[in-house]
């Protein structure tokens, strides 16, 4: 099964490897699908699938499960976050 996963960017030919970073925990890969073709300010990242790798017969667990059905609701969003704001805040009080 580990092996599949570190070789599944290169078996599937839907997606260029370049895109794929591998998480691990609780979902295998983000592809950031169009990444490695990004040259001019124009360019996009066509999508985003985040992609786990199954041999045989395994299934999802119950986290990925729930990963899956948060992101098919559309409870998914970017954010930034910057911590010397926080600290900032903090040594003010």
């Amino acid at each position: 099964g580990q092996a599949t996963e570190q070789l599944a960017p290169y078996i599937n030919s839907k997606y260029n490897p370049k895109d794929y970073k591998f998480i691990g925990d609780p979902i295998d890969y983000i592809i950031f699908n169009g990444m490695s073709n990004i040259k001019e300010k124009d360019d996009e990242i066509n999508k985003i699938i985040l992609m786990d790798i199954k041999t045989g017969k395994s299934q999802l667990n119950r986290v990925q499960k729930a990963v899956k059905k948060c992101i098919e609701a559309g409870n998914i969003e970017f954010q930034i976050y910057r911590p010397e704001k926080d600290i900032e805040k903090n040594e003010s009080n």
